[in-house]
């Protein structure tokens, strides 16, 4: 059987249980085989997750991705003039809990691309919920290190959540107001948190985004990361 973990978190949030199955190879008999394993293990959502697609599809579409996760990494000690950046000082730390309206807002724009967006089996509202509780717990510093805020008038039209784990840095959400794209927020955004990390002596930074987002791939592209894989996900419902 290939290798499964189950999602304790998951399983709570959605109210069934959830697990993840990663393949090497795009074996369909062996992924097939695991999968009415776990399917006798009760398991009635499994998040199948492998380096290459699945060729094979059945006359039921079984194997069609949800998502294709593009990942993005950039080493900052090799880009530190472009890293720098100029930094604005309209980016500070999230602190204001009177704004969290306006966070929970962003949030939710942010994941236009989200498989758990794009998947409308999951009962209604919840994708929202799910964006809710992960900013609200990057706003508590529970899930992040950091939340950095772009601030215009006291108005709050951008953020980026950070964490950092044995030498790596990553970037979680990242939303720009949608009434305010193409004004740089995004950028100084980027900028502030490649300061805030190399602060720390952090060079290594990653970031993931849907295929599908081509503004998002594009605009991480210009900001001087590289692909590092993609990872294709797909939901099988039991």
């Amino acid at each position: 059987m290939l290798h499964y973990r189950h999602l304790d978190w998951d399983s709570d949030f959605f109210g069934f249980k959830v697990a993840s199955l990663f393949y090497s190879k795009p074996d369909v008999f062996l992924i097939k085989s695991s999968i009415n394993k776990l399917k006798e293990k009760q398991y009635k959502l499994i998040y199948l997750i492998g380096p290459a697609e699945i060729s094979e599809i059945s006359s039921n579409q079984f194997f069609i991705p949800i998502d294709i996760k593009y990942n993005y990494t950039i080493d900052l000690a090799d880009n530190l003039l472009h890293s720098v950046g100029e930094l604005s000082t309209n980016v500070i730390p999230y602190h204001e809990s009177g704004k969290k309206e306006t966070m929970i807002k962003l949030a939710l724009q942010s994941g236009d691309f989200s498989r758990f967006n794009i998947d409308k089996k999951f009962d209604v509202g919840k994708y929202e919920e799910l964006y809710t509780t992960w900013i609200e717990r990057s706003m508590r510093r529970e899930i992040a290190d950091e939340v950095l805020v772009y601030m215009n008038n006291s108005k709050i039209l951008g953020f980026i959540t950070l964490s950092a784990l044995d030498g790596f840095g990553k970037i979680g959400l990242i939303a720009v107001d949608e009434t305010e794209r193409g004004k740089s927020i995004g950028r100084q955004l980027i900028y502030s948190s490649f300061q805030y990390f190399i602060k720390r002596e952090i060079y290594k930074v990653f970031v993931a985004t849907q295929g599908e987002n081509i503004n998002a791939c594009t605009f991480y592209k210009k900001m001087g990361f590289i692909l590092a894989d993609k990872q294709y996900y797909y939901h099988i419902w039991l």
